[in-house]
C-alpha cells in the first residue's frame, strides 16, 4: 500500500515527506497487478484500497483531503479502516488503544458499524 513512497518522499523543512504517496501508489499498484494478473475485479478492489488508505487520517484531522463520499463509492469503508489501522500498528512504538479509538472515531465519522473482532482488545 505504501508503493508510492520512493517517487514522492522528499525532504522539507527538515522533516522526511511522502506527499500524495496515496495517489502515486494507487497508480502504480495498478500497473504492477496489471503486469502480474488478468484478475481485473482484485486489480479494481486493490487499486483503490491503496488510494484511500490514508482517510483515517485525513477524515479525524479534518484535512481538505479527506474525501468520505468518494471512498464510499470506491471501497468499503471498513476494509480503508482496516488498512489504516494495520498500517499505523507498523509504526515504531505505536500506541494500540490510542489506534484502535482513533479507528473507531473514524468508523463513527463514516457512519460505519464499529463491532470488528480486530478493534477489540483481549
Amino acid at each position: 500500500h505504501d508503493i508510492g513512497k520512493p517517487a514522492s518522499t522528499r525532504l522539507r523543512k527538515g522533516r522526511i515527506t511522502a506527499y500524495n504517496h496515496d495517489k502515486i501508489g494507487a497508480k502504480l499498484s495498478k500497473d504492477f497487478l496489471e503486469a502480474c494478473t488478468d484478475e481485473k475485479d482484485f486489480i479494481e478492489k486493490v487499486s483503490p484500497l491503496v488510494y484511500y488508505h490514508m482517510q483515517i487520517l485525513y477524515v479525524l484531522k479534518e484535512l481538505p483531503f479527506g474525501d468520505i463520499a468518494g471512498m464510499r463509492r470506491q471501497v468499503s469503508v471498513s476494509d480503508a479502516a482496516l488498512l489504516g489501522f494495520c498500517d499505523r500498528l507498523g509504526r515504531t512504538g505505536a500506541d494500540i488503544p490510542d489506534e484502535i479509538n482513533n479507528t473507531l472515531l473514524f468508523l463513527k465519522k463514516c457512519n460505519e458499524r464499529t463491532d470488528y473482532p480486530w478493534l477489540r482488545m483481549t
